[in-house]
């Protein structure tokens, strides 16, 4: 008898920002008594983080269950989740592997490309901040981008940060509904 093969399984790196956590042997205890073997603990300027390479069948199984995994220690939550959607020139040229004069030229429209994503800060700073699924996505139409899951990555990372966000700013499941239905 042929059994059918599980989906095929995916090393997913990424970071939770915690919120919640006073000190590292806290946030050690919680995980590794939580027998979590695929995360870095660490703290850096007071804040709490964990760096997963999780295997799971997507990003978005990975991610979850990490989230799950930060529920189990008390008094923790997840902010945010890195790599962050806000990036520089620099941050845009590394996730391309391309150099910043490669991407100076873009945002300028120097190589005839034209209709760079606008910067959504320090447009008068400088250092210029993009959202990277703006960015990613401007690169697949452009057809210079060979990761296509790059995009998909970055438009979840994108989504699952905002509603963090959201769920942050609002007092009450009440209130995250109403605010909800301002938007449909």
């Amino acid at each position: 008898m042929i059994r059918p093969s599980k989906m095929q399984q995916h090393e997913y790196s990424f970071t939770l920002i915690l919120d919640g956590i006073t000190s590292l042997d806290e946030l050690e205890a919680g995980f590794y008594g939580a027998g979590c073997d695929d995360a870095l603990v660490g703290m850096r300027s007071g804040i709490a983080f964990v760096a997963f390479d999780r295997e799971a069948q997507s990003l978005l199984a990975a991610i979850v269950s990490a989230i799950e995994d930060v529920k189990s220690i008390k008094g923790a939550t997840v902010l945010r989740i890195e790599p962050d959607d806000l990036v520089n020139m620099s941050e845009i040229a590394a996730r391309l592997h391309q150099s910043r004069e490669s991407i100076r030229k873009y945002i300028n429209n120097e190589r005839r490309a034209g209709g760079f994503p606008a910067p959504i800060s320090s447009v008068t700073g400088r250092s210029m901040r993009w959202r990277w699924n703006e960015v990613a996505r401007w690169f697949a139409e452009q057809g210079k981008m060979e990761d296509n899951p790059m995009l998909r990555e970055a438009t979840l990372v994108s989504k699952l940060n905002a509603a963090l966000e959201l769920r942050r700013m609002t007092s009450s499941k009440k209130e995250l509904r109403e605010v909800l239905q301002l938007v449909e």
